[in-house]
């Protein structure tokens, strides 16, 4: 990729799409419509009826990508272990996009932890003296 939005190597994805029916020069017209995508980069695939397309999870995922295919009328393999492969892939991305958009270390979540903290101690002062046992027989 030509201009690299982010360099962590983990935030590259590259993905292999498979089409159903495509000639070779159907997937060069393939290839052409992800290649003017802002920053993906797509070559034709060894097989001749796929692609291999590289892109940053920051900007693109690969349902939104296999998304610009199905609007121009492109058909994706179907069968059941490609659905799996490609089921796992969107909800992986998902996962990781969603990530990036979260901080782990944000002040909103540091405070909570501190007040759950804090209330769980102010519940037993003293430490060296365990909680006394709940009656069982209230549950029942």
């Amino acid at each position: 990729m030509t201009d690299k939005i982010n360099p962590d190597p983990d935030l590259i994805k590259t993905r292999r799409i498979s089409f159903s029916g495509l000639t070779a020069d159907d997937i060069c017209s393939v290839v052409d419509i992800l290649s003017e995508l802002d920053h993906v980069e797509a070559l034709p695939g060894e097989d001749g009826c796929s692609m291999v397309v590289t892109y940053s999870i920051v900007e693109h995922k690969l349902d939104e990508l296999e998304g610009v295919l199905s609007v121009q009328g492109y058909r994706l393999e179907s069968n059941l272990l490609e659905r799996i492969r490609l089921g796992l892939i969107h909800f992986t991305e998902e996962i990781q996009q969603d990530n990036l958009h979260t901080s782990l270390l944000s002040s909103s979540r540091d405070d909570c932890l501190h007040a759950i903290y804090a209330n769980a101690h102010e519940r037993h002062p003293d430490e060296s003296e365990p909680p006394s046992p709940e009656d069982p027989n209230k549950y029942l």
